[in-house]
């Protein structure tokens, strides 16, 4: 999650059909690469935006019986961050209030990400 100044977080509009729909700007970690080079990358790649200092916030599984896998997300939060808004071949890229995200159609898990990465930082 990329926060704004205004308070509002970036999301993505997925338009790939294996992950559709709004989601935060995200994917996998490359040979070589560290978690958190990772997350700088693909927020980049995704949006055009270099963000810095980004904050572990816990983590997501999803498990699928059928095909014997598990997928871990691990949640970050970034407040800081520098370039322009570039939408990617993954979906639009657009800052969104809080309370409006609900507006739109949602991928998987959506709104539980969003209420992990509000209560970890509550805690904090």
């Amino acid at each position: 999650m990329v926060v704004d100044s205004n308070n509002k977080m970036l999301v993505l509009n997925r338009v790939k059909t294996d992950w559709p729909g709004l989601t935060f700007p995200g994917g996998h970690l490359e040979d070589g690469e560290t978690l958190l080079e990772s997350v700088v990358r693909e927020v980049q790649e995704e949006t055009g935006l270099t963000i810095s200092t980004p904050h572990y916030r816990g983590r997501i599984l999803w498990v699928d019986d059928k095909k014997k896998i598990c997928d871990v997300a691990y949640l970050f939060l970034a407040t800081a961050f520098k370039g322009t808004i570039t939408s990617s071949t993954e979906g639009e890229a657009f800052f969104i209030e809080f309370n409006k995200y609900k507006d739109y159609p949602l991928s998987t898990d959506f709104e539980k990400v969003v209420e992990l990465i509000v209560k970890s930082t509550e805690r904090v």
